[in-house]
């Protein structure tokens, strides 16, 4: 942070930062669960996706859904679920959402050959994330499904030819790929795409595998590698929820601490910038609290009022160390980890490795 500035004024400056980006909120971005069906069976899917849900959105709902979204302000979505290509109607709900909002997509890669491709480019998908968790087979399969690996260098490979314009590689760090994640991020590097890395959470069908998760030493660690190979490559090629490293990332205290500088960073955007869609139309911006239903409602009027928004953006109630931390408001923990962990989502973040220093 600034020199001279002590724990309280870097407190001080960042509320004040933190109230102004308050004043001018918009649910920016949607995680949509397009579907439950999915053609994998991953040993840790959060979402434990079988087969597709009765009452998924039909086609036309989702046209709904999107031009609810735009009148909100919403600017971009991304589908995911289970496995959305497994949607027969994936390309024409891509085409119809291309020209209003911008639209990515989270897919094992499994159905994306060269034709399915050209078909998203042509549809106007935007950004494809491939969900690879290992350097090779050997590490992915076991976690993710045989043939998986395969599938999805191949679906890297069949996007890129199409010239779809953002390509990331999403990846899952457990226990079951630690050691392996720099050469992970290698295989990245040598693909020419880019990589996010997300922390398992033993929930949905992992629940209970606590033997997977990380250490929170190991998950300093990772942070601090992390945040090294950015700054080799860049913060696109390299993408993770670096919230609790900003306690360590110099260049960025400095630029919060600048009462001045328009330059800010919320840490945890769900609630404030973003939120998750279920697949029956539900803003979920954490686990299983619904905030509202687009199915009835207007996406504006539910962001304004849901109590659970209005408690998530009001980091006063976060508790514990959470409660003490003067990064509160350029990082305030993960929420919703820390729901799916503890069962309130103010709760104290126990991924989080940081002692605060303010008493």
């Amino acid at each position: 942070m600034k020199e001279g500035f002590s724990t309280q004024d870097f407190l001080q400056v960042t509320r004040a930062k933190f109230q102004r980006e308050l004043e001018c909120l918009k649910p920016s971005f949607a995680i949509f669960q397009i579907t439950a069906g999915c053609n994998l069976r991953c040993k840790y899917c959060g979402a434990d996706s079988t087969e597709p849900a009765e009452d998924e959105l039909t086609t036309e709902e989702i046209y709904a859904l999107v031009r609810n979204l735009k009148r909100a302000g919403t600017t971009y979505l991304s589908l995911g679920g289970g496995e959305p290509t497994l949607r027969k109607d994936l390309l024409e709900i891509i085409a119809y959402t291309s020209p209003i909002l911008g639209v990515g997509m989270v897919t094992n890669g499994i159905l994306i050959d060269e034709e399915y491709a050209c078909g998203l480019k042509y549809a106007g998908l935007s950004v494809v994330d491939i969900s690879l968790d290992g350097p090779s087979a050997a590490t992915n399969d076991p976690l993710r499904g045989e043939g998986s690996y395969d599938k999805g260098i191949r679906a890297i490979g069949n996007c890129k030819k199409a010239g779809i314009p953002v390509i990331d590689i999403q990846t899952t760090i457990s226990q079951g790929n630690y050691k392996e994640l720099p050469l992970i991020i290698r295989l990245a590097l040598d693909l020419e795409v880019n990589i996010v890395i997300n922390e398992f959470i033993p929930f949905g069908r992992a629940q209970g595998r606590v033997d997977l998760q990380l250490t929170n030493e190991q998950r300093r660690d990772m942070q601090r590698y992390l945040l090294e190979q950015q700054g080799l490559f860049g913060r696109q090629q390299i993408k993770f929820d670096g919230y609790y490293i900003v306690a360590e990332n110099q260049k960025a205290k400095k630029r919060y601490a600048a009462p001045d500088k328009k330059d800010f960073n919320v840490g945890d955007p769900f609630g404030i910038y973003g939120f998750n869609l279920t697949v029956d139309g539900k803003v979920v911006p954490t686990i299983e609290i619904e905030a509202g239903d687009l199915r009835s409602q207007e996406l504006q009027d539910i962001w304004g009022s849901a109590e659970i928004l209005i408690t998530l953006r009001d980091r006063a109630r976060l508790k514990g160390k959470c409660g003490r931390c003067e990064y509160r408001y350029v990082c305030g923990g993960d929420r919703r980890r820390t729901h799916a962990l503890t069962g309130d989502p103010m709760a104290e973040d126990p991924l989080c490795w940081y002692e605060p220093a303010l008493a």
